[in-house]
């Protein structure tokens, strides 16, 4: 006797589909997704330039606000310093020195040195 549970066909009628499966595609205008999503990006690069440019920097544990901008002084102060020290003293820095390789190293050493 067969099993009145399984059949022997394959039913021919095809499964009912619930109807959320196609409301996920539903159709966009990519442009003004882009256009939206490139405006909100370029407003936080414009917080971050705007945030740099007026050193709205957090003020480190232990130091004011006076003492942090002191030190930002005295860097660039020293950047200065650094830059026109740079333009006079090195123009000449290229030049080779050749050593002799037999006055390198003390006669009267302990250490022997033997070259071939």
């Amino acid at each position: 006797m067969m099993n009145s549970g399984i059949p022997i066909f394959p039913t021919m009628i095809p499964n009912t589909v619930n109807q959320l499966w196609f409301s996920v595609d539903e159709p966009k205008n990519e442009e003004t997704e882009l256009i939206q999503i490139e405006s909100i990006h370029q407003n936080w690069l414009l917080t971050v330039v705007n945030k740099l440019n007026d050193k709205d920097f957090p003020v480190p544990i232990g130091k004011t606000a006076t003492e942090v901008q002191e030190e930002d002084d005295e860097e660039d102060e020293e950047e200065e310093v650094n830059h026109s020290d740079d333009s006079e003293t090195h123009d000449e820095e290229d030049d080779d020195v050749e050593m002799d390789v037999s006055n390198t190293f003390d006669q009267d050493s302990p250490i022997s040195v033997s070259t071939r």
